[in-house]
């Protein structure tokens, strides 16, 4: 009778393990989902700008939040135009998930009072924990 009981409590012991790794998959894979999509954004249509402000050329981009959570200056973890970092220029204000506001507003290259930002094209990168974007905008 013994012998019995052994095998029944060997599978047991397999099923509850199995359902263990289950269960510790299942968390690590919905965190890192969650993590990749939480930030999510993109630059909307028709952005970046550059606009002539007083003699100076400024670039504005705007971002639409498609993530989860709220979108700010900390979430993005690499903001640069042509290379520079700008992540101190970008807004504290936070977007929304499913909103669109500007993340770079009035930024003049580093030449306030000098033309702002030179004429021709500019390369605007950002990126945050869920992906990264690039476009270029045109300076008059």
């Amino acid at each position: 009778m013994k012998k019995g009981i052994t095998p029944i409590i060997s599978i047991i012991v397999l099923l509850l393990i199995t359902v263990a790794l289950a269960g510790v998959a299942w968390t690590y894979l919905s965190n890192y989902l969650n993590t990749q999509i939480a930030s999510s954004f993109t630059i909307v249509p028709g952005s970046p700008t550059c606009v002539d402000v007083g003699g100076d050329n400024q670039i504005t981009v705007v971002v639409q939040n498609t993530g989860t959570t709220s979108l700010g200056k900390a979430s993005f973890v690499q903001a640069q135009v042509d290379g520079t970092d700008v992540s101190g220029d970008l807004s504290d204000t936070g977007i929304d998930p499913n909103s669109a506001g500007p993340i770079l507003s009035g930024y003049d290259c580093g030449n306030t009072g000098a033309g702002g930002c030179d004429h021709g094209s500019h390369t605007v990168i950002l990126s945050t924990a869920s992906g990264t974007a690039q476009r270029s905008v045109v300076c008059p």
